[in-house]
């Protein structure tokens, strides 16, 4: 679609995602377990007097609890504002602005791993925000034969392999009893669904979850125009 996703922000996000031509902020209510009474506290004071110059200033002007501040910070709110601060280092500042004596000293540590940050993205959002999952592995697909999503349409009735990132899961049963699952997956191109009939279920059903990465080889069909 051609969407620019935008992180949240403190300074720029409201309670809801918002819209501006192909741009899209994601709006504070997709931080999980991040409390409402609190949103509207933030965007309270931000429409009444200014907007935040820095963590101190919004820890001062707001006062949340530690934990919801930790949330804010590891979702990427305060990244505009921050400067030359890392988000392990405003998780430092905001540890010193509890303690009863202020440490004298305050470390600016790297920044999160690609990788870490992206398993805070999943925690928080329930989503990659900052890239597609796959290109964590992008070494590794470069070394194994694949084709894409968007070409499956091309290969009906041969046997592919593609990669994918698990979206969503669906267990049933066959008539005779037997599990087996459907599956849907992504890769950097398109949505794709998958079936895992019961002998392969039951070898490889305890690999199978969500918000993991697979490579998968299998015969395309194509049914009531669907290629899966």
């Amino acid at each position: 679609m051609g969407l620019t996703i935008l992180p949240p922000d403190i300074n720029a996000s409201d309670w809801a995602y918002i819209g501006l031509g192909k741009t899209v902020r994601v709006g504070l209510m997709q931080i999980r377990s991040l409390q409402k009474d609190l949103v509207t506290r933030i965007l309270t004071e931000r429409q009444t007097n200014c907007l935040y110059g820095s963590l101190s200033d919004f820890l001062n002007r707001v006062k949340p609890e530690m934990a919801q501040a930790t949330l804010l910070i590891k979702a990427g709110c305060f990244d505009s504002i921050a400067g030359e601060l890392t988000r392990p280092a405003l998780l430092w500042r905001l540890f010193a602005s509890q303690a009863t004596k202020p440490p004298r000293y305050l470390p600016i540590p790297p920044e999160y791993a690609r990788s870490q940050q992206l398993s805070h993205e999943l925690t928080l959002f329930g989503f990659p925000l900052s890239c597609h999952p796959l290109d964590l592995f992008e070494d590794l697909l470069a070394r194994i034969p694949h084709i894409l999503a968007r070409d499956l349409a091309q290969h009906i009735g041969e046997v592919v392999t593609v990669s994918g990132w698990l979206v969503t899961e669906k267990i049933i049963s066959t008539k005779k009893g037997e599990p087996m699952e459907f599956l849907t997956l992504e890769d950097r191109t398109s949505l794709y669904d998958a079936t895992v009939f019961p002998q392969m279920y039951r070898r490889y059903c305890h690999l199978l979850a969500t918000n993991q990465a697979y490579i998968l080889t299998g015969l395309v069909e194509e049914q009531f125009s669907t290629v899966t």
